[in-house]
């Protein structure tokens, strides 16, 4: 039971959600020649106005889609073979950045992981805030 406690908890877990139509998802993988099979496009909650989305590729790889349409702008997408949960990480930059995490401070990570059927995340602090300076 303790070491339950000493491991970390997610910010939020995102679930999935009834999907609009990712058209745009969809498109842009075929830009990028990921060759995405609409009928496995899975939408989530969105996490501070990011959207979250997942898809199997041509090769059956999960891709795991996240994207401040409405904000930053700021896109990020990573595919894992079959049995392996796809990951990626968000950071913030300094201010003339994009803009993304402006609720978060410089050099935050935010943390995006596949699981079976969510989206965990997790937000990692710049050293200095985690100190409280």
């Amino acid at each position: 039971m303790a070491a339950w406690l000493l491991l970390p908890h997610p910010d939020a877990t995102l679930w999935p959600v009834q999907a609009g139509t990712g058209d745009h998802v969809l498109e842009l993988m075929e830009a990028q020649g990921r060759d995405p099979d609409a009928s496995t496009l899975r939408q989530f909650e969105a996490y501070h106005g990011v959207d979250v989305w997942t898809v199997e590729n041509g090769v059956g790889s999960l891709c795991l889609v996240v994207w401040d349409r409405a904000g930053s702008g700021r896109l990020a997408l990573a595919c894992a073979p079959p049995g392996i949960e796809a990951e990626l990480s968000l950071a913030v930059e300094p201010e003339g950045g994009d803009g993304f995490g402006d609720w978060l401070r410089t050099g935050s990570v935010v943390d995006f992981q596949l699981r079976a059927n969510s989206v965990v995340v997790f937000v990692r602090l710049p050293p200095s805030a985690a100190r409280g300076e």
